[in-house]
């Protein structure tokens, strides 16, 4: 079984709020949250796997480079989909 890697944002809630939302942006409508970092993580990989399990990506994943420049504040992760 191959693996791919996407990549995703995870982006710090506002002051007022805790916790991480989490986009990837090569998968439209794949969203996500979590209270924590990690909690927001292990989500992410559930949010592929469901928005995957039944087609294929067309789209190749956006690079870690070009994602870094274009969102330079957030947390950048690869989520591994199998």
């Amino acid at each position: 079984m191959s693996t791919i890697n996407y990549p995703a944002i995870f982006h710090q809630a506002n002051s007022n709020e805790i916790g991480y939302w989490v986009e990837f942006p090569d998968l439209p409508g794949c969203f996500t949250q979590g209270d924590t970092l990690e909690e927001a993580y292990q989500y992410a990989k559930e949010a592929l796997d469901l928005y995957l399990h039944d087609k294929t990506s067309s789209t190749s994943p956006s690079t870690f480079k070009h994602l870094q420049q274009l969102f330079p504040n957030e947390v950048i992760m690869l989520v591994e989909h199998i």
